[in-house]
């Protein structure tokens, strides 16, 4: 037992001097302070990886509605795009799985390429984030500094309540008030760290949302332009296709069954015909 009370004796000594440090109300205001400051920072650096994205998202929309005049024309263009799309490692992976859908005639130069699946289903934020674009970390991190200014409100608040709790049971009235005004006025400036953990939290959420909804609106934007230039194979499109084709074959089925009738018979009349000549000469 001895030893295990000077263990806490030690400890009880390091936690005034860690105490300490929150007892006063400047040190609540420069973590306040500090707080907003590593916002700023996130905040930039969602910025620095969300715009570059944007750009290029916007430059390959151009570049797709430039061609969107006719199938033909988007066609011939197809090989640019193609190329500006692969060469952007956040797309280029997703961009061959949407490649692998089409319907491509290399010989016949009107037929418009046909899409089999809809762009947005592989180019999309998920797509981003599985190239390693992801942005999964800068979403939770609101949550985090929520987590930052609450824990610093409750140390700061235990720093003051175990500082005062001296004061407070002094047998000396005035110097137990003088306690009891420190206590509060400590208290005060403690939660000046989770309001700035709240705001921070709030800030960046919003720019986290309308982050990613500008860059969803800029992908939606690119496989617009993409539809508009192909034509988009349904499942009722090719059953029709099929059916057409069923009912052209039917028709020259039977017209090959009526036009090889009349030439046997024709055949047929002129070996008859010349048969009984001959077998009719000697009579």
């Amino acid at each position: 037992w001895p030893t295990v009370i000077g263990w806490l004796s030690q400890a009880t000594t390091a936690l005034d001097g860690i105490l300490g440090v929150f007892k006063t109300p400047e040190v609540a205001i420069g973590m306040a302070i500090s707080i907003l400051g590593l916002a700023g920072i996130v905040l930039l650096c969602l910025v620095v990886r969300v715009v570059p994205i944007w750009l290029q998202l916007r430059r390959l929309t151009i570049l797709a509605r430039r061609s969107n005049g006719s199938f033909a024309k988007f066609k011939s263009a197809y090989p640019t795009i193609s190329d500006a799309v692969a060469q952007t490692k956040y797309l280029a992976h997703s961009w061959r799985e949407f490649c692998e859908t089409l319907v491509i005639s290399d010989d016949d130069l009107d037929e418009p390429i046909r899409n089999t699946a809809r762009p947005h289903v592989f180019i999309n934020v998920h797509a981003l984030a599985t190239s390693g674009k992801s942005f999964r970390f800068l979403q939770a991190v609101p949550n985090y500094f929520v987590g930052v200014g609450l824990i610093l409100t409750f140390v700061g608040l235990v720093a003051a309540i175990y500082f005062a709790s001296a004061g407070v049971a002094s047998d000396d009235v005035a110097e137990a008030q003088l306690a009891l005004r420190h206590l509060l006025s400590a208290a005060t400036f403690k939660f000046m760290t989770s309001i700035a953990g709240l705001f921070s939290s709030l800030i960046l959420s919003i720019c986290y949302r309308i982050s990613m909804q500008s860059l969803q609106g800029q992908l939606d934007h690119f496989c617009e332009a993409l539809e508009r230039g192909m034509l988009f194979a349904t499942r009722e499109s090719i059953a029709f296709d099929q059916l057409q084709e069923l009912k052209e074959q039917t028709g020259q089925l039977k017209r090959f069954n009526t036009d090889f009738a009349i030439e046997v018979g024709k055949v047929l009349e002129d070996r008859m015909g010349d048969s009984l000549s001959i077998a009719l000469k000697p009579l």
